[in-house]
């Protein structure tokens, strides 16, 4: 049996959500592997003292001996049990994990009006063809529009109010299919040219 290509994991990680789930899922294959093996080297320690594997010497002496390793095989198995209780907990949060996701990465200020300043939003958003984003200023909405989604990118110009408070962005899917929110605080401006 031979083991699974993995993407390379270095310092600098590089990797999307489909492979992170995807390592994830690896390493839950790579944990069963393992308690396969150690499941099958209990089966082959009762078969050696039994007798019935062929290249072993080693026998029980006593009916006593029997008793001790069918306690010690059967506390190794329990111990395999509570790992695979563990990892199918492990497995199903991973299925849980949601396949669309959304992210606002910049902002570029644009000309203005008085009382407000006007700024085009870019983002990424997975699993979705048309996206909510609005403005809150101490969570109460402010501005919103909608955006179509490309190519996993949109983007979207909302007049955001000059006024006191704290300013969130909220980004929401409108697919059905796909549910998301995502509320951002901090959006790194690009200097307008």
């Amino acid at each position: 049996m031979s083991f699974p290509n993995i993407p390379n994991v270095t310092p600098s990680i590089d990797i999307n959500r489909e492979d992170v789930i995807n390592l994830l899922l690896a390493s839950i294959a790579f944990e069963e592997l393992g308690l396969a093996h150690i499941i099958n080297a209990e089966a082959e320690k009762i078969q050696a003292v039994l007798g019935t594997l062929p290249e072993s010497s080693v026998r029980a002496g006593s009916v006593a001996d029997l008793i001790a390793i069918n306690d010690s095989v059967n506390q190794t198995l329990k111990t395999v049990i509570k790992k695979e209780m563990l990892l199918q907990f492990k497995l199903e949060d991973i299925l849980d994990i949601p396949t669309c996701q959304v992210s606002v990465i910049a902002r570029l200020e644009l000309p203005s009006q008085p009382g407000a300043t006007q700024y085009r939003f870019f983002g990424n958003a997975q699993g979705t063809n048309q996206v909510s984003v609005e403005i809150l200023v101490n969570e109460n909405v402010v501005g919103s529009t909608t955006a179509n989604v490309a190519n996993n990118q949109f983007q979207a110009v909302l007049f955001v109010p000059v006024v006191p408070g704290q300013i969130t962005i909220r980004v929401r899917s409108l697919d059905g299919d796909c549910e998301f929110e995502r509320l951002v605080t901090s959006i790194p401006l690009i200097p307008a040219q």
